[in-house]
């Protein structure tokens, strides 16, 4: 089929399989996140292979050591960005989602929601009745809200990704 259409099929893999995980509610349902998992698993052992042979077949044989190492360095560097970027995308949109809510609280209590989601679970835990509940889901649907945001995000970047290597 040729490394250009094999990557460019294994990254639409890939991209679909993010954006089925990104249709998961508060509630998710395993075979969603199962079958979201298992295409996209798919789709990177489509793409990583030929994309290595592609990256190795472009350096001189004396220096597949250095090729190698660019290979790995690129692959850490992609994944420590990738969860930086779109794991800042899912902070912003969950404290966000929770500004009301957080505007409520007591300055500490306010920053322990606003931070994470275990910290708002912990704060509702201690909070009464109906307003632990009810800060419980709000906090939980933020954080899924940001969740899907950041994933979606990311499916849009690797379609883009198989667009382009299958057009360059």
């Amino acid at each position: 089929f040729g490394k250009r259409r094999v990557v460019a099929s294994g990254m639409w893999m890939v991209a679909a399989g993010v954006l089925v995980v990104s249709r998961m509610d508060v509630d998710p349902t395993y075979p969603i996140l199962l079958a979201g998992l298992f295409v996209m698993a798919f789709g990177m052992g489509t793409a990583m292979s030929p994309t290595t042979d592609l990256l190795m077949s472009a350096v001189p044989r004396k220096q597949a050591g250095m090729g190698s190492a660019m290979n790995d360095t690129t692959r850490e560097l992609g994944g420590s960005l990738g969860v930086a970027v779109f794991g800042t995308l899912l902070a912003s949109r969950y404290a966000s989602q929770l500004v009301v809510v957080v505007g409520e609280l007591p300055d500490r209590a306010a920053d322990a929601v606003s931070g994470a989601l275990a910290g708002a679970l912990r704060v509702s835990s201690e909070a009464p009745g109906p307003q632990g509940l009810a800060l419980a889901d709000a906090a939980k649907s933020a954080w899924m809200d940001g969740f899907r945001f950041s994933l979606l995000i990311a499916g849009l970047v690797v379609l883009v990704a198989g667009y382009l290597i299958a057009r360059l």
